[in-house]
């Protein structure tokens, strides 16, 4: 009998959040045309990131739904360590504004909660681990024309950022994001995180 046994796989979380959706934007438009907000460049090409406090009650559901996921998806990755946000931050992104390749030291677990996608405002990539290794087979195939992609040899997996959906990933997997190549001028608006374990 022939088998193949998935030995190795990396686990991404996506789930729709229930939370109104309208009340989001305003707090982020209100955030982001806010004089007193820091404009900080961390991995973002152009674009509007700041950090959000943990305590403002305007996002409090937002946290809330945060940990809740957090916590079911650490269950099945992390041998159920409690998790807490430890920063959070808002990112809007115009046209050909992205992301560039970067990963989340010293965290368990990052995510991504959408509030706002327009047409084409650019796609959320992640890595293969092994991408250099894994470089080979895409190589192979171009040459072989056969591009058929799967979770074994592909060295790039993208999602459409979709709003009120939230992505949660290991922290240590690296990913970037697309230009907004939406030419109406529609941000694409995002509110990163991190999470890490309690300490007992």
């Amino acid at each position: 009998m022939k088998q193949i046994h998935e030995i190795f796989p990396t686990p991404l979380y996506e789930t729709k959040l229930d939370l109104d959706l309208k009340k989001m934007q305003n707090y982020c438009k209100e955030i982001h045309t806010q004089k007193n907000h820091r404009n900080r460049k961390v991995s973002n090409q152009g674009g509007f990131q700041t950090e959000l406090s943990v305590d403002d009650k305007n996002i409090a559901n937002l946290i809330e739904q945060i940990e809740q996921h957090a916590n079911t998806f650490a269950q099945n990755i992390l041998n159920n360590l409690n998790q807490k946000i430890v920063n959070i931050w808002l990112n809007v992104n115009g046209y050909k504004n992205s992301n560039l390749s970067h990963s989340h030291p010293g965290a368990d677990i990052s995510g991504c909660y959408y509030v706002r996608s327009p047409n084409n405002c650019g796609n959320i990539v992640f890595e293969h681990p092994c991408l250099d290794v894994i470089a080979q087979y895409q190589a192979k195939q171009s040459i072989n024309k056969q591009t058929t992609w799967s979770e074994y040899n592909a060295q790039n997996w993208f999602f459409k950022p979709k709003e009120n959906t939230m992505y949660l990933f290991p922290s240590w997997l690296k990913h970037y994001v697309d230009p907004n190549e939406n030419e109406t001028g529609e941000n694409r608006i995002s509110i990163a995180f991190n999470l890490h374990h309690e300490n007992n």
